[in-house]
């Protein structure tokens, strides 16, 4: 079958570091892998890594209602799936137009937010368009229960299911743990991703630097975009200590991650917990002892691979920390449960359920 993997979203570039940006490039190759013809069409390719392995990929900065068609009839797709952003919209009317399904991938609230800085009148409009695309969508999926919730409340009856981000695990499983440059018997408390509000970076350094006074072996590491880490690792007086990686190619995170001992998740707590974090994947398929929050998900996605903590608690963060550090019998017991276990889910997993609701029921999928 032939598909086009659709992304009007101006503000994220394919081939950049974001979640969504390593969904759809991950999601698309494995959906080739397993016998689709598959075209992306994203609003911004960017660079940063290296295109999919697809059959094309095809920049397309205004996405809209007359381009699409075209594009549909040039590529003769038989279905659309489609990253929902604000720009979306066209991809459904352009579906509707020549008569194929469009599956929406819905992976953040995006107008919960605006409700706050906007007034009704400037929200009115977009929570329409919503509503509409919502409802219209042959199907819509969704990489959390919370995110499950948020479209029935826009759209009671939409088609909805449960279908997680994923994980390379044998690229993570079998990663050589890379240096870094750190002294070898360093202890690595890890991170990896573009913080945000709310992704609690802030309080990994504070209670990192709780841990720093008693373990002189150790070391954070964080990959990633982080433009107040500096400040805030200068001001706690931990340079030395806190290494900034900055935004790496995603072909290398794997090698970092492998050289945790110890990988860290620190979510704050927030009105309606949407998130299906990438990083617990890659942490659990290398068989990282992974530190997190017990918020939304991740509890169950977790499972025995990790420890949590209350959500904003920079004391207990220290402390599981320091737990994990002074016990390497036990970080090597989490590791081996993880390797028994597996992860909770793999891009092929992902791929197998969009193509049962583009083409048939090819594969069993959850639904929440």
């Amino acid at each position: 079958m032939r598909l086009l993997y659709l992304c009007a979203d101006r503000r994220m570039a394919l081939l950049g570091s974001s979640g969504a940006a390593v969904h759809i490039r991950h999601v698309a190759a494995a959906l080739e892998r397993r016998g689709h013809v598959i075209t992306i069409a994203c609003a911004r390719l960017g660079n940063g890594n290296p295109p999919p392995d697809v059959e094309s990929v095809i920049e397309l900065p205004r996405a809209d209602d007359e381009e699409l068609r075209d594009l549909l009839a040039r590529t003769a797709a038989d279905a659309v799936i489609e990253s929902y952003c604000l720009e979306s919209g066209p991809g459904r009317r352009a579906t509707a137009a020549v008569g194929i399904p469009l599956i929406l991938e819905v992976g953040a609230p995006l107008l919960s937010g605006t409700r706050r800085c906007c007034g009704f009148l400037e929200l009115a409009q977009p929570l329409t368009a919503q509503r509409w695309l919502f409802g219209t969508s042959d199907h819509v999926t969704v990489v959390s229960r919370a995110l499950a919730d948020y479209v029935r409340r826009s759209s009671p009856d939409v088609k909805v299911s449960l279908v997680p981000n994923g994980v390379d695990a044998p690229r993570f499983a079998g990663a050589v743990p890379d240096d870094l440059g750190l002294p070898p018997d360093a202890l690595v408390v890890g991170y990896v991703g573009n913080p945000k509000p709310g992704h609690g970076l802030g309080d990994l350094i504070q209670a990192f630097a709780h841990v720093a006074v008693r373990h002189r072996r150790a070391h954070l590491v964080i990959v990633g975009s982080c433009p107040e880490g500096d400040s805030l690792a200068r001001s706690l007086e931990l340079t030395d200590r806190v290494h900034l990686l900055g935004t790496l190619p995603h072909a290398r995170v794997p090698d970092v991650v492998a050289r945790f001992d110890v990988a860290v998740a620190p979510y704050r707590q927030s009105a309606s917990f949407y998130f299906c974090p990438i990083k617990l994947f890659e942490y659990i398929a290398a068989a990282r002892p992974v530190v997190h929050p017990g918020l939304g998900d991740i509890p169950e996605l977790v499972g025995l691979s990790g420890v949590s903590y209350p959500a904003g608690d920079v004391t207990r963060l220290a402390r599981a920390l320091e737990a994990l550090l002074d016990d390497p019998g036990r970080r090597t017991a989490i590791s081996a449960r993880s390797r028994r276990r597996g992860v909770p889910w793999s891009w092929d997993d992902t791929a197998s359920s969009l193509e049962s609701l583009a083409f048939g029921p090819s594969v069993a999928f959850t639904s929440p």
